[in-house]
């Protein structure tokens, strides 16, 4: 009989896993790990602590996740893994050459996942651009076109998904018309323009995971969309056909009210399948697992789809040629300033306490 899953992406403190979190994966058998650049070192240490965190929860099909998006929001980074380009870079690129560019470069990513034992990646990001976007998204946005967001959004999905690697779309139902950055401070939007939602209409319903917008959306409510039961049912159910495992963005933004209990309740009796928690101390982690509850029956059937798409066996295909091919086309993309990193802003907020 398989073991309940409890309803959290969780993180842990450092390169190694603890006995402290070794225990609490085991015990509390979460439904992934979400793994952050204080995480990562070399490959073969990475690899371990892949490894050590299966064997942990005693499940191979455990979600072992980062963000590698390209450009600044890249955990794997050189010398030990490849560099790439932030999504806006890649957006600027001819039409035919984008694609080509976005599908090599997530072919590249999965590789590199494959090799130290990371199955899922909180990517693409469909947010559409917009002149006063945020921040924190502006380079993370491939264009303010929505069919190019959706075309170059769809090359990396689809390459995700044949290559064994489980993509979570983000961030619905988008950021566009929210010029805080999230993780300080709460957006309200008075309303979101059709062309804005035009990515996740074409990519949502055929996705198996996807991540919420801390943004209040006022035409639906006076929640944010995390917490907001209307928005998420009418939106992202009804609207983008979203049937797949919807988690939070993380809890310790401040764009959330509340407590990290109150979050965590608020946001699973809105209709998030399952929260995310980044910031990784114990205590934190333990009082999010202590409320989180575990998955649905509806959502555990799709975490079944998940385990099988992971399960498959990725053959890389002439890597070295691929990697040619994508640095070849990136060296005419154009060279995006990103001086705005909002996790270490939120870091050192935190620090300060």
């Amino acid at each position: 009989m398989m073991r309940p899953i409890k309803a959290a992406f969780i993180s842990i403190q450092g390169k190694k896993l603890t006995d402290e979190e070794k225990y609490l994966i085991e015990k509390e058998n979460p439904l992934g790990v979400a793994l952050f650049a204080s995480n990562i070192s070399t490959p073969s240490m990475l690899k371990r602590l892949t490894q050590g965190i299966k064997e942990a929860a005693g499940r191979s099909d455990i979600l072992v996740a980062t963000d590698q998006e390209g450009g600044r929001v890249c955990r794997l980074q050189p010398p030990y893994f490849r560099n790439y380009l932030a999504q806006a870079a890649i957006g600027h690129l001819s039409s035919k050459a984008a694609c080509v560019v976005a599908a090599l470069q997530a072919y590249l990513i999965s590789h590199d996942f494959h090799k130290v034992g990371i199955n899922c990646n909180f990517a693409p990001t469909l947010d559409v651009a917009t002149p006063k976007i945020t921040p924190a998204l502006k380079s993370r946005c491939f264009s303010r076109d929505e069919k190019i967001v959706a075309n170059l959004g769809n090359a990396m999905f689809e390459t995700y998904n044949a290559c064994s690697i489980l993509p979570c779309i983000k961030h619905l139902p988008g950021h566009s018309g929210a010029e805080n950055d999230p993780h300080l401070r709460l957006s309200k939007v008075r309303k979101i323009y059709p062309r804005y939602l035009y990515p996740f209409e074409k990519i949502a319903p055929k996705a198996l995971m996807a991540m919420t917008a801390h943004i209040v959306l006022q035409e639906f409510d006076t929640l944010p969309i995390t917490m907001s039961a209307r928005a998420i049912q009418n939106l992202i159910r009804e609207r983008f056909d979203f049937k797949g495992i919807l988690v939070s963005d993380a809890l310790e933004m401040k764009a959330l009210p509340g407590n990290l209990t109150e979050k965590t309740i608020a946001a699973r009796h809105a209709g998030c399948d399952a929260v995310c928690y980044c910031r990784g101390d114990t205590d934190g982690v333990q009082e999010v697992l202590d409320h989180c509850g575990y998955l649905s029956d509806t959502a555990l059937a799709v975490q079944q789809k998940i385990s099988s798409l992971i399960a498959k066996k990725f053959v890389p295909d002439n890597i070295v040629a691929k990697a040619r091919d994508y640095y070849h086309l990136a060296q005419y993309a154009p060279t995006i300033k990103e001086d705005y990193d909002a996790v270490e802003v939120l870091n050192l907020l935190y620090a300060k306490k």
